[in-house]
């Protein structure tokens, strides 16, 4: 193990894991329904939780252009364009 590390690697992992399955949640945080040690930082997940939503839904954008039809994807430039311009 790195000497540096203060932590073993199977808690960052586990810790990495559930906060990401915080953020990742299609319901949004509530401080009732998050564990009591993380309340404080209920600000700072709410925000997480938002800008990873908007990635997600810029992704989904791209991948549904991506399939589309060369003769299509003209037609959606713009929505595509406008549509990722306001999700960030």
């Amino acid at each position: 193990m790195n000497e540096h590390l203060t932590e073993p690697v199977e808690v960052i992992k586990v810790h990495s894991s559930a906060m990401l399955s915080l953020i990742a949640k299609a319901t949004p945080l509530h401080k009732d329904t998050l564990p009591e040690t993380l309340t404080m930082d209920l600000h700072r997940l709410v925000d997480l939780q938002y800008e990873f939503n908007r990635v997600v839904d810029g992704c989904t954008v791209i991948v549904t252009v991506q399939h589309l039809e060369p003769t299509k994807v003209q037609v959606y430039v713009y929505f595509v364009y406008y549509s990722v311009l306001h999700l960030f």
